[in-house]
């Protein structure tokens, strides 16, 4: 079994993300996308940008929003 680092960014094996697809755990939805994290973060650094109307910060908001989105997918929470 591994540990440390690779284990922590490791994805399922792809037999095992097949056989969770394939068993419907969760009813088709159309609130797959975006994700509770995405929209959240959206909300949160497009508040503080408008709130504190920075640059910096407004130049940072896209960024951190599409770091979530592709966190999520990376770590196999959404397909």
């Amino acid at each position: 079994m591994e540990t440390g680092k690779q284990a922590f960014f490791k994805l399922p094996d792809r037999e095992i993300l097949e056989a969770f697809r394939l068993q419907k755990v969760f009813p088709d939805s159309p609130f797959g996308f975006p994700s509770g994290h995405v929209a959240l973060t959206t909300a949160l650094w497009g508040g503080i940008s408008r709130v504190f109307n920075s640059r910096t910060v407004s130049r940072l908001t896209p960024a951190a929003v599409l770091l979530m989105a592709f966190s999520r997918m990376y770590l196999g929470r959404h397909f």
